[in-house]
Formats: structure tokens, sequence, C-alpha cells
């Protein structure tokens, strides 16, 4: 298991993105919703509220400033039944149009995380904005 982002929820994707590429002497990229940055062997990775209820609805009530993190794991169904009696099960392992199959959990103190891995069979490409 690796930690691969911190998600933050904004109103303004382009504004957070861009301060800390500055701050970080980075590029920001992705799409007007959802843009990352690296930051030192992850991402900063920055979304509005609509485009995370697109993606996951249970999570349709998240407000600017919840936060996420994103761990890539080896065996989704694992972790699955690790967690299964301790967190909220927000989202069970779901293949998104993405590419990846993941599970998002709440765990007792509120904490939001992503746990994901690539969907076997399914290319993993980011869907294209318009």
């Amino acid at each position: 298991m690796k930690i691969r982002s911190i998600r933050i929820v904004t109103a303004d994707v382009a504004a957070s993105a861009n301060l800390f590429a500055q701050l970080l002497g980075q590029q920001a990229t992705g799409y007007p919703d959802y843009m990352e940055v690296p930051a030192g062997g992850i991402a900063l990775a920055f979304c509005t509220p609509a485009a995370l209820a697109t993606a996951t609805p249970e999570l349709s009530d998240c407000a600017p400033g919840a936060q996420i993190l994103e761990f890539d794991v080896d065996d989704l169904d694992l972790i699955e039944h690790q967690l299964e009696d301790s967190v909220d099960v927000i989202q069970h392992p779901t293949t998104q149009p993405w590419g990846n199959r993941s599970m998002i959990v709440r765990t007792d103190n509120g904490t939001l995380v992503n746990f994901f891995m690539p969907a076997p069979g399914v290319a993993r490409t980011w869907p294209s904005q318009t």
C-alpha cells in the first residue's frame, strides 16, 4: 500500500491548485473540476464538490475543505475484508470510468480514505472534459 494523493474539495480548483503549484515549484495538471500538483512523491489533488459527487454520489454532501487520503493497493478485496468491521464503507469496490477499482471508507473519527487499484482489463484513462 502506498499513499498516492491527498484530495481536497474546493470551490475553485484552479486557484487552489495553482497556489500550491507555485509554492512547490511544480505545474498543476488536469481539468477545470479536477487538478493535481506533484508534491514530493505524492500528489495534492483538488476537485469541486460537484466532481466528487459525480464520481461518488455517496459523497455529495462533501463541502469545500473536505479531504480524502488516497492509497494505491495491491488487493482491494483484502483491504475490504480487513476493514469490514472497523469503518463505515461509503462506496464498496467499484470500477470507475477512468480505470481504477476503488473503495471509499470513513474512519470512526470522520477521515475519508479512498483505496484503489487498477481495474483488471480496463484501460486507465482520465475522462475527457468539454
